[in-house]
């Protein structure tokens, strides 16, 4: 019997990107087939990491290129607050157990922000995934029911369900209507599975796209970014997300039922779930995050375009020190 992978990358903003695209391409010069995965999970920066890394290997090295080569790197806008600012401005949502309530109270004061507008804002996601193919524009997919408990063939993978303890109601997302106004329609999603995490910010719940729902790639992943506070909640369709790191910062048990994972967690050290979770995960599991190095390189502001270069550098190294753990989890 075939034994099944898959890949969770966590949130970190821009220097998670650079951290997360240096492991992976680490991983990959040192023989370990990570871009073979069957399922990629991705929340926030781990989304727009993920978009490369089920692209291929050659994207992900588009990817790191882009984060070390000055000509390369892509135009970033600066935080309107400081990162300890918005931390700070997190203690009305961070606390709440309940995820769908800490969710809305994430929604309320993202909707209650003063950010740059969506369309600059789905600019910037879209300049961060050029590597991805052009398509026509998506033709809008029949609306799929939400329930407490999504199978995990529409969702995350071929071999389990999702529980309502699990994911507090998922949320698979209607598609936009025809005509309506996207962020961009122009990268097509790649052809292995790739899952996209957000939360609705009136709702709560968790949402997670994928090619089959409907939504362009560049649409999903400028809603797994809208880190609340900082940057708008995305609009698709009738609806309004947040950064999927509102669930929480890695959303590791979205692999369950695979049977070999890599955790790859940029803020392993602000994700008070990832232990819990990474333990309902059968199989073999791996994970990785961030060493004094890579700390050092996101510095005290990891929403910081300046932070590319050398988080890349500390994850490409980080990467090539762990490749012989990976490779035992993932042989």
């Amino acid at each position: 019997m075939t034994e099944s992978r898959a890949v969770v990358l966590g949130g970190g903003g821009v220097a998670g990107i650079a951290w997360t695209a240096g492991v992976l391409a680490a991983l990959i010069d040192a023989g370990v087939p990570v871009a073979d995965a069957d399922l990629v999970v991705g929340t926030s920066a781990g989304a727009v990491a993920g978009a490369h890394l089920a692209g291929g290997k050659a994207a992900v090295r588009d990817l790191l290129r882009r984060q070390t080569d000055p000509e390369a790197q892509t135009p970033e806008l600066p935080s309107p607050v400081g990162f300890e600012a918005l931390l700070a401005s997190w203690s009305v949502f961070i606390d709440i157990a309940d995820p769908e309530e800490r969710g809305r109270a994430a929604g309320r004061l993202a909707l209650a922000a003063r950010t740059v507008s969506e369309a600059e804002r789905a600019a910037v996601i879209r300049a961060r995934v050029p590597a991805v193919a052009a398509a026509p524009t998506a033709t809008a997919a029949p609306a799929v029911p939400t329930s407490a408990a999504v199978p995990v063939s529409a969702a995350v993978s071929a071999s389990a369900t999702v529980s309502t303890s699990a994911v507090s109601a998922i949320s698979t997302v209607p598609a936009a209507a025809p005509g309506t106004p996207t962020a961009s329609a122009t990268p097509r999603w790649p052809e292995r599975r790739l899952v996209v995490v957000a939360v609705d910010a009136a709702t709560g719940r968790t949402a997670l796209f994928d090619r089959d729902s409907g939504v362009p790639l560049v649409d999903a992943l400028t809603a797994s970014c809208a880190l609340p506070g900082a940057w708008p909640p995305a609009t698709i369709g009738a609806a309004r997300y947040l950064d999927g790191a509102i669930r929480t910062m890695t959303n590791a048990d979205l692999a369950a039922g695979h049977d070999r994972v890599l955790v790859i967690a940029p803020m392993a050290a602000l994700d008070r779930d990832l232990d819990g979770q990474v333990q309902t995960l059968r199989g073999k599991v791996g994970v990785l995050s961030p060493d004094e190095a890579a700390l050092r390189a996101f510095g005290p502001d990891p929403l910081a375009a300046g932070t590319r270069a050398a988080g890349a550098e500390a994850g490409y190294a980080h990467g090539t020190a762990w490749a012989d753990e990976a490779a035992a989890v993932w042989a």
